[in-house]
C-alpha cells in the first residue's frame, strides 16, 4: 500500500513539474530581454511605419532605410477658418506648458516686414520633456526643437516653444523644409521691388498621446492668404532611421540593442570636444580642456551651427 502511494506522489509530482515547465515556456518572454534576439534589425515586439504613428504606439522602432518624415494631412490643405485668418501681423501665440511641462499648440499670422534679422543667439538652456540624450553612429539623437522656427518666430530659448526631437525630426525633410518654405516665401514677397506684401498664417501643434514626455510628431499649417503656392498641412513625425524610442519617457536605443551604441570619432575626423556635463563646446586645443579627456569629454564630427542647434554653448575662452 505504501509503494502505492510512493508511486502516485510520483506521478503527482512528475506531472505538476511537466505543467509548469510547458507554462515557463510558453512565457518565455517574461526573461527574454526587452530587445529580444537575433541580429536585431528592429526592436522585438515594437510597432513600425507610418500606422504606428497614426496608432499612438508606445515604442516605435524605425528601420534604417525609412527616412521619410512625413506624411500629409486633409490632402495637405490648411485648416484655418475664416474668423482666425487674418492680414494683421499678430506675433507668435504660445500655450502654456501643462501639468507634465509639456509645450502646446502655438500659431501666429507673419509677414516680412516682422522676420527676425539677427543672428539666433547660440544658449539653448531649456531641457524640454522626453529629453533623453544619445548618440548613434557618431550623431547626437536629440535636438532642442523650436515650435515655431527662429527664422519665423524671432523667438529662441523660450520653454513654451522648444521641444525634444529627434535629428531627423528637425533637419532634412522634418521641421526646417517647412519652416524655411514658410520664411523664405515672405522674404522673396516682401512688398519691395514690385513684389506683393504677402501674409501667412502658421500654426503648430505637439501630438503628446496620454501622459507621454516625448510627443510622436507634430502638425504643421501654412496658408498663404495671397497665393496658394506654400500652403500645406503636414505630420512630422519623431523618429530616427535604426533607433527605437519609447514615446511614454523618451528612453530610445538602437534597434535591436538593449542600450544605445555610442561610436567614437576618431581624432583626425573630431572638430570640436562637447562637455556633455555642461553642454559646451570647445576647440581641439582649448587650454580649459585637461590633458586626458575624461568620461565627461566626447569628440565630435559636428558642424558648429549643428551643435548650436543642438544646444550645445561655444566655450568662452577658446570661442570655437
Amino acid at each position: 500500500m505504501g509503494k502505492m502511494r510512493n508511486r502516485r506522489r510520483i506521478w503527482l509530482y512528475a506531472s505538476i513539474l511537466a505543467i509548469a515547465l510547458m507554462f515557463l515556456a510558453s512565457c518565455d518572454f517574461l526573461f527574454s530581454p526587452p530587445d529580444g534576439t537575433g541580429d536585431g534589425s528592429l526592436q522585438t515586439g515594437a510597432a513600425t511605419g507610418i500606422e504606428a504613428f497614426r496608432n499612438h504606439e508606445d515604442v516605435i522602432a524605425t528601420a534604417i532605410n525609412d527616412e521619410v518624415n512625413y506624411f500629409e494631412v486633409n490632402g495637405n490643405k490648411p485648416v484655418f477658418t475664416d474668423t482666425e485668418k487674418t492680414s494683421e501681423y499678430t506675433g507668435t501665440h504660445l500655450s502654456e506648458l501643462d501639468a507634465l511641462k509639456r509645450v502646446g499648440a502655438a500659431w501666429g499670422s507673419y509677414n516680412a516686414t516682422e522676420l527676425p534679422t539677427d543672428d539666433r543667439e547660440p544658449s539653448l538652456d531649456t531641457e524640454p520633456t522626453g529629453w533623453h540624450q544619445n548618440r548613434y553612429d557618431g550623431q547626437w539623437l536629440m535636438n532642442r526643437c523650436h515650435l515655431i522656427g527662429y527664422q519665423i518666430s524671432g523667438l529662441n530659448d523660450e520653454p513654451r516653444n522648444l521641444m525634444s526631437g529627434t535629428r531627423s525630426f528637425n533637419v532634412g525633410d522634418g521641421m526646417v523644409k517647412w519652416e524655411n518654405l514658410v520664411a523664405n516665401h515672405m522674404k522673396e514677397f516682401d512688398g519691395t521691388e514690385g513684389y506683393g506684401l504677402h501674409h501667412v498664417m502658421y500654426r503648430i501643434k505637439p501630438d503628446f498621446h496620454e501622459d507621454n514626455l516625448l510627443a510622436h510628431g507634430i502638425y504643421m499649417e501654412a496658408d498663404c492668404l495671397e497665393c496658394d503656392e506654400i500652403d500645406f498641412n503636414v505630420y512630422v513625425m519623431n523618429r530616427e532611421p535604426g533607433v527605437t524610442i519609447d514615446y511614454r519617457t523618451g528612453d530610445n536605443w538602437a534597434n535591436g540593442e538593449e542600450t544605445p551604441v555610442e561610436d567614437e570619432v576618431p581624432i583626425d575626423e573630431a572638430t570640436y570636444v562637447i562637455n556633455t556635463n555642461s553642454d559646451i563646446f570647445h576647440k581641439l586645443d582649448c587650454s580649459r580642456l585637461p590633458g586626458t579627456l575624461n568620461d565627461n569629454y566626447d569628440l565630435t564630427d559636428e558642424t558648429r551651427d549643428n551643435l548650436v542647434a543642438e544646444g550645445y554653448k561655444p566655450c568662452g575662452s577658446c570661442k570655437p
